[in-house]
């Protein structure tokens, strides 16, 4: 599947090859993330994720982790809309200063999501991971880890890069996953670039 690979940090991170890291390329980028991916490129990815989540939710209480939570985009969306019990956790700690300035987590949490995670199996009612998938990024065996934190027929809301979704067969090694999958939408995440995305919603 074709896409746009943009400029810049997003074009580093976007052709990451398999074995390398992004976590270097996102401390750097921090302090202007949000005006190249907003502003520049129309990023639109943290929105569709986030409305996907609360179609799922009823409850402001709730406890909601957002796994690769960057800058806060999700966390601030979630926050506007009376959602306050949620934990950020991300590998960057350049990111993670500007999500915390915002002050839309209850905690943030600096971990590296392709290993296991100090945090207890079912701590978590719900959870969102937008923004994540591909190489230099997580591919779908890092999720059994992520799932294992959300309590059972607890929602989960994955949205990413649609090319590896489909040029590197995740939709089969999803399903394998201890999950069941209730939708799946393709959709253009970037306004000003060809950006085919992915949206997938299950339960635990």
């Amino acid at each position: 599947m074709g896409q746009d690979p943009g400029s810049g940090p997003l074009e580093k991170v976007t052709l990451l090859r398999a074995g390398e890291r992004s976590d270097g390329i996102y401390d750097e980028w921090a302090a202007a993330y949000e005006s190249d991916l907003l502003d520049t490129f129309g990023y639109t990815g943290h929105v569709i994720a986030a409305e996907a989540l609360l179609e799922c939710l009823t409850d402001p209480n709730t406890a909601i982790v957002d796994y690769g939570c960057g800058t806060g985009l999700v966390g601030e969306h979630l926050s506007a809309a009376g959602y306050s019990v949620v934990d950020g956790v991300d590998y960057s700690p350049g990111m993670l200063d500007v999500s915390r300035v915002k002050g839309c987590y209850r905690a943030t949490i600096q971990a590296d999501l392709t290993r296991p995670l100090d945090i207890p199996d079912g701590a978590y009612d719900a959870m969102i991971c937008a923004g994540v998938m591909g190489a230099g990024h997580l591919v779908p065996e890092h999720f059994a880890e992520l799932f294992r934190t959300v309590k059972p027929g607890g929602p989960i809301v994955l949205f990413g890069n649609g090319t590896p979704y489909i040029d590197e067969g995740y939709d089969a090694r999803f399903t394998a996953l201890d999950w069941t999958i209730e939708r799946t939408k393709m959709v253009n995440y970037m306004t000003a670039l060809q950006r085919p995305g992915v949206l997938v919603v299950g339960r635990r």
